[in-house]
């Protein structure tokens, strides 16, 4: 199984890898940016695009790690309300088959 996926994400990066390069051939016109009023150096509008799609998927990605740790931690906490509930009730069971 742990082959299936490593073969599976070597596959999803070689594709990532050739659409960026298809990308960046299709869109050779350099050009320059001009960020918060500080000219950047020029690129090929192809490496601008993926530079900023990369910059935006690390973002979205930072901006949900709070979340994840929130229901993290929420899970963690529901499996020992739930041990401990399992636990009552088999005392419980326990109790009212010995009386």
């Amino acid at each position: 199984m742990k082959k299936i996926k490593t073969t599976i994400l070597v596959i999803a990066a070689l594709i990532a890898v050739f659409i960026g390069i298809w990308v960046v051939q299709d869109n050779a016109l350099e050009t320059g940016i001009v960020l918060l009023g500080f000219p950047l150096i020029e690129l090929p509008i192809g490496l601008w695009l993926l530079a900023f799609l990369l910059a935006g998927v690390a973002a979205g990605v930072c901006l949900c790690y709070p979340t994840i740790f929130a229901l993290q931690r929420r899970s963690r906490e529901n499996i020992k309300r739930l041990q401990k509930l399992n636990a009552e009730l088999s005392a419980a069971r326990g109790q009212s088959t010995a009386e």
